[in-house]
């Protein structure tokens, strides 16, 4: 049977894993999400793209 010391060391890791992709994922996203947004508002903005109504 496995002691307590050694389950509180695999969940200490296990921890330390999850937090740790959790923040390295979310400095990923973060900027390219916002990137995204800024091409999108000013795609809208965009006169010389003519909007859905006008294409048909």
């Amino acid at each position: 049977m496995i002691d307590i010391d050694t389950w509180i060391e695999i969940w200490k890791w296990v921890l330390i894993i999850g937090l740790g992709s959790f923040f390295l994922l979310a400095i990923v996203v973060l900027p390219l999400g916002a990137r995204d947004l800024v091409r999108l508002f000013r795609r809208l903005d965009d006169p010389s793209r003519p909007s859905d109504d006008e294409a048909d």
